[in-house]
């Protein structure tokens, strides 16, 4: 795949978009509730596949993680 096609086939949210998204998810909770966090975040989201929005899922899920752990590691609590 070329690079500029492989540039199209990766988008990043807006800011807006992704706090939108992540408070989303916070109110559903539930993957299986991703119609209508999609549908709370807008267009960015609605149109995205469905591969995309799992994407958007679990990358957040990994970006907490990861602060969970860098949390942990430098011995600050951690706010739940």
């Amino acid at each position: 795949m070329s690079q500029s096609r492989e540039r199209n086939s990766r988008r990043i949210l807006g800011r807006r978009d992704a706090n939108v998204f992540i408070r989303a998810v916070k109110r559903h909770g539930l993957v299986s509730r991703m119609d209508a966090i999609a549908a709370e975040v807008g267009r960015s989201v609605e149109r995205a596949p469905p591969a995309a929005r799992l994407g958007l899922w679990y990358g957040m899920l990994a970006g907490c993680d990861r602060a969970i752990s860098e949390a942990i590691r430098m011995g600050k609590d951690i706010k739940v």
